[in-house]
């Protein structure tokens, strides 16, 4: 713990980014507990909570091809700033529209909220790997991990508390906190990407698209930076649909008699995990334990804790030893998830080059949000159709893992393809 919080003290650059981001994640935090509450309320069932969930996350995907591609164009330094004060203003708006009611209008401008905020994470993933030095990649990812966890854990608590007053609360907190997020990135010192030396993944190209494409290849010609730009996705697809079964299970149930105190708590229990679980990673790593192998080992770790929740969740009756239950298996589902965030993001900063860390940013954003996405919609309309709530942690159980296992036979395959040998041509005959 000592060496994160030396590389805090040391790297200047690292601490703005660091301090800007968890103050704009504080104030996200808030105002999550009361908006998926406001849909649950509102009679739409678990449908109407995946659509807020896509609306977190949807819309960032959307934009994905042309934030990376900024992100590899503009001072990065100017994006995130662009994009807190954007966020503030579309936050200060959903304020307004949950004061009068019309839930519509909040979602239509999450929705809007959450395309800046697609733009914002290539920025600061590709910002990252130009404020502390490739050996400390590992360690500023950790620190990243473990301020998400309790920022999320400390906001959903407190998040839960407050939705007790309405979302307008929130959602007014929420615009501060994007406000001091700008003034804290605009002490960062210019971030413009450096110029490529390859010659052939020298950009810009004429079309967004294109140019994604041209670091999805990139990537692929790599076995391990393929995989790590794909791994978050089984964990995608395993959190979304799950994260469905949580909501649910934390309405039905409660706490005390509060829906809003039950899924603060599970939530803030599984955000605690997110924290821990880079941490060990972490420790697990300097004893020589190789990123790859790690990562994998998590992944096996969140989908049997995805497992586990669903079971406990089905078979729950509200006894005390049924809640033990099931914030453990939260715990340790943030725990897997935490470590692959961390190692993941640290592998691909580490094989990517500067001009090209905003597009596989992107990529691996891209392939995340999708797969929550489709997973949450998916599990939302099988839990309103059969009425049975573990229905969705079963399909993000199942759907996970055999992306997963996808994942790991396209990338053996690859490898082993660009190991086999080429046939020797036979040699032409000599004249005499």
């Amino acid at each position: 713990m000592s060496s994160l919080w030396s590389l805090l003290k040391r790297r200047r650059g690292f601490r703005q980014l660091w301090l800007g981001e968890t103050t704009s994640l504080l104030g996200d935090w808030l105002s999550y507990v009361a908006i998926s509450l406001l849909a649950l309320q509102s009679g739409g069932g678990a449908l109407a909570l995946a659509v807020v969930f896509a609306g977190h996350v949807l819309p960032a995907a959307m934009v994905s091809p042309f934030a990376g591609v900024l992100a590899d164009r503009l001072d990065r330094r100017s994006v995130l700033i662009g994009t807190q004060l954007l966020q503030a203003s579309l936050t200060a708006a959903m304020a307004l529209a949950a004061a009068h009611e019309l839930l519509i209008a909040v979602q239509l401008l999450l929705f809007a909220r959450t395309a800046v905020v697609g733009f914002f994470y290539p920025a600061k993933q590709a910002a990252l790997p130009r404020v502390v030095a490739e050996d400390e990649l590992v360690d500023a990812n950790a620190i990243d991990a473990a301020t998400w966890s309790v920022t999320f854990a400390v906001g959903t608590a407190l998040g839960g508390v407050l939705a007790l007053a309405g979302p307008v609360v929130a959602l007014s907190v929420d615009t501060l906190t994007f406000m001091v997020s700008a003034a804290l990135f605009s002490g960062l010192k210019p971030l413009k990407p450096e110029a490529s030396s390859n010659h052939r993944d020298s950009l810009p190209r004429p079309a967004a698209l294109t140019e994604l494409g041209n670091a999805i290849r990139f990537a692929w010609r790599r076995p391990a930076l393929a995989e790590s730009v794909l791994a978050k996705t089984p964990l995608a697809v395993a959190g979304g649909a799950t994260w469905i079964l949580l909501n649910v299970t934390a309405d039905d149930i409660g706490l005390l008699g509060s829906s809003a105190l039950a899924l603060g708590l599970l939530q803030a229990v599984r955000g605690t995990g997110t924290g821990v679980g880079p941490l060990l990673t972490r420790s697990l790593a300097i004893r020589g334990i190789a990123p790859m192998k790690l990562l994998r080992a998590a992944m096996i770790v969140l989908l049997l804790a995805v497992a586990a929740f669903t079971w406990f969740a089905y078979r729950g009756d509200g006894e005390l030893s049924w809640w033990l239950a099931l914030l453990v298996a939260a715990f340790v589902w943030g725990l897997g998830s935490g470590s692959i965030w961390v190692l993941s993001s640290s592998e691909i900063q580490r094989r990517t080059p500067d001009a090209m860390q905003g597009r596989l940013a992107s990529a691996d954003q891209l392939c995340f949000m999708l797969g929550q996405s489709a997973a949450a919609i998916g599990a939302g309309l099988l839990v309103d159709a059969t009425g049975i709530a573990a229905s969705a942690g079963l399909l993000g159980v199942v759907c996970g893992s055999a992306l997963w296992l996808l994942l790991l036979s396209a990338t053996a395959w690859r490898t082993a393809s660009s190991s086999w040998p080429t046939r020797a041509r036979p040699l032409a005959p000599q004249q005499p």
